[in-house]
């Protein structure tokens, strides 16, 4: 109860927990796991040490959440629209309106189908090698398709 970085704001200012401030602070937990980060941390910079005010205003613009918010050691390897319906999911948990915020089981509801998106992967980057042939390969080649 009241784990710093965790706490709803409403819990913070009232001292009451509710429904919704649990809701807050799965919020907080899903948005770790899509960041990779912890809900604090001193040792970034100092408009970054809270995860949620960093966070938060770039969950629902699909470049930002992966360009800047989703964690980069999956190396884009995850179905982009699954992360983007969860970040949407994080985003309304992370409401400062309680009232705004789903109830748990809308938040389950909305999360489950998740589980089984496996389209829209990305592999990373592609290169290819093309060996260049082999000097005296390439000449018997050439001769052969020479016109006698």
């Amino acid at each position: 109860m009241g784990t710093h970085g965790y706490a709803a704001p409403e819990y913070i200012m009232t001292g009451h927990l509710t429904a919704k401030s649990d809701v807050y602070s799965f919020g907080v937990v899903l948005l770790e796991i899509l960041t990779g980060r912890h809900s604090v941390d001193k040792t970034r910079p100092s408009r970054e040490q809270n995860l949620v005010e960093y966070a938060r205003p770039g969950l629902r613009d699909p470049l930002k959440l992966a360009r800047r918010i989703m964690d980069p050691a999956l190396e884009g390897r995850y179905p982009a629209a699954a992360a983007q319906k969860a970040a949407a999911v994080a985003h309304q948990c992370l409401s400062s309106s309680p009232k705004n915020r789903p109830d748990m089981s809308a938040v389950v509801e909305a999360l489950e189908p998740l589980l089984s998106v496996t389209e829209d992967v990305a592999v990373g980057p592609v290169v290819l090698f093309v060996a260049a042939p082999e000097p005296a390969a390439a000449e018997e080649k050439e001769r052969k398709e020479r016109p006698s």
